[in-house]
Order: structure tokens, then C-alpha cells, then sequence
């Protein structure tokens, strides 16, 4: 499907882009524009891919200033103004101005103008400071008539105000049914991510991205090169990959050498991390009455991420993160059909047993491809550098076999998790299950 850019289309922006065909040079020694220096009616430009692999620029002008009081000590609004609207996908897309770094699209509005949106300077995104509580941001120069600022999350209770929120994250999963998935989201949730749903389509609390779980393609093929990704680019962050897949997508804002900055907002704003990053490619374009999102396949991590705050998400490639295997042998006793799965996840107390479990499920479920009652005999090993190995082996029977598989093995890996006296180091993770339609 071909994306326009007319007055009356959307700019479809998503997180699955690949090499950038247009590069930007900045001219003079410093590369990034000073917020000092901005001036509303200032013309620039951003950059993103409309359809395939191109990255084109759509044209921006700078509305106002604002200062805040918190973390982020400034935003700037901005409008786009060659016909294009802010579209889920968006975040980090960088904005420029005589081919010198603003900053990143990091927040749209829910209740105004859709041309517009916030940019995260590169001066805040340089910093990553810590996360803060809601804040407002003021007018300094230019501005909208009728409205004081800006305010992010919940803001003041009353008064002129535009409310903004993060521009969606699109989360890919390559799970074979929704249990798996609610699984998972249900951890992220747990974590602070808002999660968009039809039903409902406003803005959380705070300033956590909003995901937007969508399928994933499936399994990337094609050899990608890290050097190849520039200002522009398919920003992949990887929770999980290999058999299993969690990826959530973004775009580059800015690299030197193997240092790069991302997405103009937090992701799960845990602070220092260690996820995977990669990039993506295109296959096509979505429309939705909510959020319109591309449909791509993600490649394998590149390199990782290890801050994830407020004014987005930093890191480097070349050096892959911490990963922790999980393999299954899944064997369904009435077809005969028996396969292997392994699939790596991150090395997070918070997210890896959520992680883990949506991954398994997801194996269970591929492999005897029904969902109904059944008997599973289970047996897995839990491995980690500062605790012993631990094997269990046990039957279970339910209406939902896959799940109840999993009841024994999900309070183990709680256990651990949560020891409040060691922080496990997971080294490895095996299960072989066999599922029979009997009760036995």
C-alpha cells in the first residue's frame, strides 16, 4: 500500500524503518541547534519512511518555547505543516533546523490540533535525567492563544491547558494466541505502561509510553549492518527474540560513532537498563481508525540499550546485552508431533518472568494447536550463577492444558525472582513438555 502525504492523509509513521536514504549533515563545528537560539516561525525539517525503506523529510515550523519544572526543563511545539498529521510510530523522529539536531517527536495531543506536536530537545536527551513526577510547562515564546502550556500527564485540574502523551509504541509479538500476549502485557502493565486498546483510547496516568501490541511478521532473514542506521532509521528495542519475539519500535534520533539517542520519550522509564536494539524492515502499511502502523520484521539485536528515562532511550551498538536462553521441547502425545523452541529473553528481575512464561506458553501452544482440557507432564530445570539448580518434574491436568502446564514452573520463577536476600543470576532456563488429551 503506497502511504500519500495530501492534506487529508496521515502521516503513517511507525517504528519499522531500514536504511535511511536521505542523510543529514550538520554545518558548523556543533552539530545540534541550541534551544536558546529557537525562535517560533522558525522553518526546519523532520525525517521519516512514508512507505519501503526511503527516509524523506516533512517540513515543521517552530510554534513556541516552553520551560517546566521538573526533569525536563524544556519542550518545544512544533507544527507540521506540509499536510501531515502525528501518527502512532512517530516517536523520535528527529527534528532538524540547517541541518543541525533539535531534537526528537516524543508527545502528540489528544484534544487538539493533530498537526502539531511536542519535541524533546537533544539538549534533554543528551542529559536522561531521572524520571519526575506530572509537570507543566509554560509559554516562554510563542505559544497557542487561549493556553497557558502544556501539560504532561495528569496536569493541573483545571485551566487552559493542552494535554500531551506520548506518541504510541508499537509492540510487536509473535505470539500464537492471545493468552501469551495478555500474559506479557499484563507484566508491562504491572510496570506502569499504558496499554491502547479500542475501547480505550485516552492517555494513562504519568508519562510511560503507550504501547500498542500488534502481530509480528515473523522471523528476520536479512543480514543487517548497525553502521547503516543513521538519524531517520528503525529504532527496535528487543525484550525478547528467537523463537518467541517481543520487540517494541522506535525511531534513531541521533548517533555518534556507536553512541546513539532515541525515541524522544521513556519506554518503560526503568532507568538504567539492558535491552536489545536493532532495526527493522518495512512490508507494509496498516490504516487504522485509531493508530495506522506498519507491519515489518525486526532483526536480530545489534546492540543494547542501557538508559531508558524521560527524554528517551540511549545506548550503543556493537555490543550485545545480557540474554537469558530459554529452550523447550514440547511433544504433543496424540499427533506424535514434537518440536524445539529456544528463544532468548532480558536480564530483568521486573519484566524476565513475564517474559519468560508468555514465551513457554507460546511454544506449548504452536506445537499441539488447540486450545482445550488435557494432561501435561512437565519437567524443567532452572539454572543460575549465585543459586542452586533446581529441578522439579510434575502432572498436571486442566481445561486449558497449556496453562495449567505452567502453574508449578510460574511459582518457581516467582520465587526466585522475588528472593529479597539475592538478586538471582539466571543462566539458563530448560523445560520438556508432553501433553496428552487424556485425564490421567
Amino acid at each position: 500500500m503506497k502511504i500519500g502525504s495530501g492534506p487529508k492523509k496521515a502521516l503513517f509513521i511507525t517504528l519499522f524503518l531500514l536504511f535511511l536514504g536521505v542523510q543529514v549533515t550538520a554545518t558548523g563545528g556543533d552539530p545540534f541547534f541550541p534551544i536558546a537560539a529557537l525562535k517560533p516561525e522558525m522553518k526546519g525539517e523532520g525525517y521519516t519512511v512514508f512507505s519501503a525503506t526511503k527516509v524523506e523529510s516533512f517540513p515543521v515550523e517552530i510554534v513556541g518555547i516552553m520551560e517546566g519544572s521538573g526533569s525536563l526543563s524544556h519542550l518545544i511545539l512544533v507544527k507540521l505543516t506540509g499536510g501531515q498529521v502525528v501518527a502512532a510510530g512517530m516517536s523520535g523522529s528527529p527534528v532538524f533546523i540547517g541541518g543541525k539536531l533539535v531534537g526528537a517527536i516524543g508527545y502528540g495531543f489528544e484534544n487538539a490540533d493533530p498537526r502539531y506536536a511536542i519535541v524533546t530537545p537533544i539538549e534533554e536527551m543528551l542529559a536522561l535525567w531521572d524520571r519526575a513526577p506530572d509537570e507543566t510547562f509554560h509559554f516562554t515564546e510563542g505559544g497557542l492563544p487561549g493556553y497557558d502550556g502544556v501539560a504532561l500527564g495528569e496536569g493541573p485540574a483545571e485551566g487552559p491547558w493542552l494535554r500531551a502523551r506520548p506518541v504510541a509504541t508499537p509492540l510487536f509479538l509473535s505470539s500464537y494466541r492471545p493468552l501469551a500476549d495478555n500474559y506479557l502485557l499484563a507484566t508491562l502493565q504491572e510496570r506502569g505502561a499504558y496499554l491502547v486498546y479500542p475501547e480505550r483510547p485516552t492517555a494513562g496516568q504519568g508519562l510511560i509510553a503507550a504501547l500498542q501490541p500488534l502481530a509480528f511478521a515473523g522471523k528476520y532473514s536479512r543480514h543487517f549492518d548497525s553502521a547503516s542506521l543513521q538519524p531517520g532509521s528503525a529504532l527496535t528495542l528487543t525484550l525478547a527474540e528467537g523463537d518467541y519475539q517481543a520487540t517494541a519500535l522506535g525511531t534513531l534520533t541521533w548517533r555518534e560513532q556507536d553512541k546513539f539517542f532515541g525515541f524522544g520519550h521513556s519506554f518503560l522509564n526503568k532507568g538504567r537498563v539492558e535491552y536489545g536494539v536493532g532495526s527493522a524492515e518495512i512490508l507494509d502499511v496498516i490504516d487504522s481508525p485509531y493508530f495506522p502502523f506498519k507491519v515489518g520484521i525486526a532483526s536480530s539485536s545489534l546492540g543494547r540499550v542501557l538508559q531508558d528515562r524521560r527524554a528517551g532511550v540511549a545506548g550503543e551498538f556493537g555490543v550485545l546485552p545480557r540474554m537469558i536462553p530459554v529452550t523447550t521441547e514440547v511433544t504433543d502425545e496424540i499427533t506424535g508431533i514434537s518440536r524445539e523452541y529456544a528463544f532468548t529473553v532480558v536480564n530483568d528481575e521486573d519484566l524476565f518472568p513475564g517474559l519468560v512464561l508468555a514465551g513457554v506458553l507460546d511454544t506449548i501452544d504452536r506445537t499441539i494447536d488447540r486450545i482445550g482440557p488435557g494432561t501435561a507432564n512437565i519437567y524443567f530445570e532452572l539454572n543460575g550463577a549465585n543459586f542452586p539448580s533446581f529441578q522439579r518434574e510434575n502432572l498436571f491436568y486442566g481445561d486449558d492444558v497449556a496453562a495449567a502446564a505452567l502453574l508449578e514452573f510460574a511459582e518457581m520463577i516467582r520465587v526466585i525472582t522475588e528472593n529479597e536476600f539475592i538478586k538471582p543470576e539466571f543462566t539458563g532456563i530448560k523445560l520438556s513438555i508432553k501433553v496428552n488429551g487424556e485425564r490421567r
